[in-house]
């Protein structure tokens, strides 16, 4: 599974300010670490290999 990387800060959410963060053309990552207080906006996709499902938790 890869992970892209939209955005992320060690503050919190604000929308107003955050939105401008968002790279158009984002990292790829197998591990992403939240940092503590902060947040990470990330975009994935799954595929499905010989039909088993692996859940996330």
């Amino acid at each position: 599974m890869n992970l892209h990387v939209l955005a992320q800060d060690l503050e919190i959410f604000i929308p107003a300010r955050d939105k401008l963060k968002y790279k158009v053309n984002p990292i790829i990552r197998n591990v992403i670490s939240l940092p503590a207080g902060g947040w990470d906006a990330i975009k994935f996709q799954l595929s499905l290999i010989r039909g088993k499902v692996f859940a996330l938790s």
